[in-house]
């Protein structure tokens, strides 16, 4: 009785991790149609635990199987038919890791859940009964060494990553690949030999125990500290729009510049243009805010952006603006947007079209008081996480949002371009990542501490060159578009 107990409480565990599973693929799937950002999808608990559920389910499977069949299927047939299928998920799981990135709405939308289940075919195929190509192939002693250190290695290569950024010691692209990889190994190996199977085994006393865990919450503690502080605020958040009360020399008081955007202009105003703004020959209005969006419907919120353009008018007559510098730098090519009932992606004519008017409507409304409107270019990420599983892609669709930003300029004779992507990727896709020692941005996206002064003073030189068309004290007619 003790037995048939046991057996249905863990039938009745499998059916709960079914069906957990599937409810955990259902709401991934829903959330993606209803627009939720990459990010969330892939990072949620609740959108990502259908891989676990799917590995819990088979566990309670093989525990209900006779352990001299472990989960053979019934007779040569079904063997056959396992292996095949075993083959036809591994041969799925390969076509997705080399030809989807990480934020492709294919995954989003079943391709993680079918992912994951054809990870569990595969595992039921070499680990039932009867010959099974796979499983002499995740033999060999490599991969079973792989397999050994895998979890020191998702948990080493982060950290690592992070250090080893793109133009460290002069290493790019797969010269920086290799490194990076070979360093994880190297550190994953050290880190199993060394902490994990000691601990394993019970190698290490009590004592140890003792005194080491609370060194490494510690520890962990102010490594949290140290890698999030500087981090911006995911929310959205509205800068104060204090206005510099810094001149430049002389008798002529300086240009006011406006600045708006998303939050790779929010930070570079905030910890350079703002607090400089007298040295720079400046003042300045911080108008930008992070999660700033114009391909955002107005009203609509896509993941973490809103379209912060419906603020501009009043912002514009409120402040009198010489110069309007704007900035959008995070991440075009991230994640597609919602443009005509589907989503589209930079490079795209839909994408495209959409990021033409919204940025010819931009410059009609913050030039409404007669200002020159300044758009920058923006510059690729550096960071790995960032681009996702395809950086050349997501580099390629940077380059064509910025491209559409040129267009625009060149059709408005009040417009003028500064090339902020230029000067921070000279070698386009390869960025600077220091100056004079001073690395420009501490996340590979956002100009931050004193990484923000250099292109500040860039900025400022091109802002200062510029003709001021008018005093900025009178309203100048604004055209026909409406705001973005």
């Amino acid at each position: 009785p003790g037995v048939r107990t046991a057996r249905r409480a863990i039938r009745r565990l499998a059916w709960v991790a079914a069906g957990g599973a599937a409810a955990s693929g259902a709401l991934m799937i829903g959330l993606s149609l209803r627009g939720a950002s990459a990010d969330r999808l892939y990072l949620g608990t609740d959108t990502r635990i259908a891989a676990i559920l799917i590995g819990a389910f088979l566990a309670c499977r093989q525990q209900l199987v006779a352990p001299g069949r472990r989960g053979a299927m019934s007779g040569a047939a079904g063997r056959r038919g396992l292996t095949i299928a075993g083959l036809a998920a591994a041969s799925t799981l390969a076509v997705a890791w080399t030809r989807l990135a990480g934020t492709d709405l294919l995954l989003t939308r079943g391709g993680l859940l079918a992912c994951s289940a054809c990870a569990g075919v595969v595992l039921l195929d070499v680990t039932s009964a009867g010959p099974s190509p796979l499983r002499w192939v995740l033999s060999l002693a490599p991969l079973r060494w792989l397999g050994v250190i895998s979890y020191g290695l998702y948990l080493w290569h982060w950290p690592i990553y992070q250090y080893l950024h793109p133009g460290w010691h002069g290493l790019l692209r797969w010269n920086l690949v290799a490194v990076r990889v070979g360093a994880s190994l190297v550190v994953a190996t050290i880190s199993f030999v060394v902490l994990e199977r000691p601990v394993r085994r019970g190698a290490l006393g009590p004592w140890v125990v003792r005194t080491v865990t609370p060194v490494a919450v510690g520890l962990a503690t102010v490594v949290l500290l140290l890698g999030t502080t500087g981090a911006l605020d995911p929310t959205v958040r509205v800068s104060t729009g204090t206005l510099a009360t810094t001149y430049s020399p002389g008798p002529t008081a300086a240009p006011k510049v406006l600045v708006v955007g998303d939050s790779v202009a929010f930070a570079l105003a905030t910890d350079a243009l703002v607090p400089h703004a007298g040295e720079l020959g400046l003042r300045v209005v911080d108008g930008a805010r992070s999660g700033c969006s114009l391909m955002v419907d107005v009203g609509a919120q896509d993941g973490l952006a809103t379209n912060c353009s419906p603020q501009w008018p009043a912002l514009v007559a409120r402040t009198h603006p010489d110069l309007v510098f704007v900035l959008f730098g995070a991440l075009a090519g991230k994640a597609p947007r919602n443009v005509d009932g589907g989503k589209a992606w930079p490079c795209e004519p839909a994408y495209d079209r959409r990021w033409r008017a919204r940025l010819d409507a931009a410059i009609d409304v913050l030039s409404a008081q007669g200002a020159t409107v300044v758009l920058a270019s923006a510059p690729t990420t550096t960071g790995i996480l960032y681009k996702g599983e395809d950086p050349a892609r997501f580099d390629e669709r940077q380059q064509c949002a910025n491209r559409v930003v040129a267009e625009a300029v060149h059709a408005h004779p009040n417009a003028r371009l500064a090339d902020l992507a230029a000067w921070t990727c000279p070698s386009w896709p390869d960025c600077r990542i220091k100056l004079d020692g001073v690395e420009l941005r501490p996340d590979g996206l956002h100009f931050r501490g004193p990484g923000a002064q250099a292109p500040a003073r860039w900025l400022a030189a091109q802002l200062r060159a510029i003709p001021l068309a008018h005093a900025a004290t009178g309203p100048v007619s604004p055209t026909s578009r409406p705001a973005a």
